[in-house]
């Protein structure tokens, strides 16, 4: 079962920020282990040793809590980290390359956005543990090591030897080689531009006129379609007789 755990330094901020998310997750039908609340970097890491299963993690982070994160980093079982910010310029110096929260919430609860973020966080953590068997891709940023299945990525972005990974609740952005990618995904993965390869599993619709493909994402997202990719992708859906919108 995902275990839910709040860190925040302020006694106070992190108490109700707690009891928010508690009170929402009581009062739906989503299965989540309130775990706790903690304002010591030392008592959050001896939390976290304790969880057997996965996490998720609402962090309102500073710069002298880079032993939290580390700890974090650490955890052996899949983990989703949302980050609490009190303004938006703190987001540019907690997201780093090697720090990719699963999502963002102000730090004064608003019940309407951890509720959705808790449903789409939980969504992701159903379909993740029920997965029938897809393979996992290996990678690294800034030499930490991560494992990401390809059944929750939908879209693929490329740039140069810059890879990113697409899923409904993160973004991961390491360098490697997009050959080795594809080598390793599935079949149905299929290369749609230049800088796109999609998981056709996400695909809703294909505009073929206005050269775009929408996902069935929960947020609405749609990635151009290259004329020199349309045949292999008519190609595809032929040959699986696959079913999916075709305007």
């Amino acid at each position: 079962m995902l275990s839910l755990m709040v860190y925040n330094r302020d006694t106070e901020n992190a108490q109700k920020f707690y009891t928010v998310c508690e009170s929402y997750i009581n009062s739906s039908e989503i299965k989540i282990n309130c775990a706790g609340y903690c304002s010591e970097a030392e008592k959050f890491e001896v939390m976290i040793s304790e969880i057997n299963d996965a996490a998720l993690f609402m962090l309102k982070k500073d710069s002298s809590d880079n032993a939290v994160t580390a700890g974090i980093k650490k955890f052996s079982y899949p983990e989703y980290t949302v980050l609490l910010i009190s303004s938006p310029d703190e987001i540019f110096s907690a997201v780093t390359p090697s720090f990719r929260p699963a999502g963002i919430l102000p730090e004064i609860p608003d019940e309407k956005s951890i509720g959705r973020t808790i449903d789409e966080i939980h969504a992701d953590y159903i379909r993740t543990t029920q997965k029938k068997g897809g393979p996992d891709y290996h990678f690294r940023i800034r030499g930490i090591d991560y494992t990401e299945s390809f059944d929750n990525i939908y879209l693929i972005e490329v740039q140069s030897k810059r890879i990113t990974f697409h899923t409904e609740t993160q973004q991961f952005e390491f360098y490697d080689s997009l050959d080795a990618v594809m080598k390793a995904a599935p079949e149905y993965f299929i290369r749609v531009h230049r800088s796109y390869v999609v998981n056709t599993k996400f695909v809703k619709n294909i505009d073929f006129r206005e050269k775009l493909i929408t996902f069935n994402t929960d947020e609405e997202h749609e990635v151009y379609l290259s004329r020199n990719y349309v045949g292999d992708l008519k190609d595809y859906y032929y040959k699986t007789a696959k079913e999916v919108g075709i305007s």
